[in-house]
């Protein structure tokens, strides 16, 4: 057996990334005037994480898959004169999946269709909270009917945390400044059902779900 002459050059080495999250798939076809037609995908906050490329050409599929951690998004689709193609031909459409479950879909709509989703802690593979892993809060009692309690175990005191309360569908219904580790919530006027709470700080952030029973 003849022996290695160079073993510098035995090792092969890659890097990749893994991210958890849930898969978010758009698959959008263009009409026959893709210069009306333009899309985005941000979160709350404002901040784009997708959008459409420039230079749209017509007739064309796209499909993107983007994996989206918990919080809340909006996407909203723009075509300043429908999918329509010429005279009813060649028209486009646009579906939306979430973890493989349809959520928004069209052919011909007047200018402008948009969805807010949420992700929350039990539709999301992410096990720890972002940013600060010792960052943790609480809601109890859950479910609650009239008061909800949210606790935080390591209060961030410099810097200020916000708990929004959204509906299923995206809603922002309620929001208020948490300034001490616990703190009560009047949800006296809330419908029962379930609700998305994002408690976030400049660097610290949580989602949690809460059920309401009247």
């Amino acid at each position: 057996m003849d022996s290695d002459e160079n073993p510098s050059n035995d090792t092969l080495s890659t890097s990749f990334t893994f991210q958890k999250g849930i898969s978010f798939v758009s698959n959008i076809k263009t009409d026959m005037y893709p210069e009306q037609t333009s899309w985005i995908l941000k979160d709350t906050e404002g901040n784009i994480i997708a959008q459409n490329p420039i230079g749209l050409m017509p007739q064309t599929v796209y499909n993107d898959t983007f994996c989206l951690d918990t919080g809340c998004y909006d996407f909203v689709i723009y075509d300043s004169n429908g999918l329509h193609g010429n005279n009813g031909s060649g028209a486009g459409y646009y579906y939306l999946y979430l973890n493989r479950e349809h959520i928004l879909s069209g052919v011909r709509f007047e200018g402008k269709d948009s969805i807010r989703f949420c992700i929350d802690k039990t539709s999301s593979i992410r096990e720890n909270e972002l940013q600060h892993t010792d960052f943790k809060a609480i809601i109890y009692p859950n479910p609650a009917h009239t008061i909800a309690t949210i606790s935080i175990n390591e209060y961030p005191f410099n810097e200020k945390i916000y708990a929004n309360i959204y509906s299923l569908d995206g809603r922002k219904i309620h929001s208020t400044h948490l300034k001490n580790k616990h703190q009560q919530i009047d949800i006296s006027n809330f419908q029962s059902g379930i609700y998305i709470v994002e408690i976030k700080g400049e660097s610290h952030f949580s989602v949690q779900k809460l059920i309401i029973q009247k």
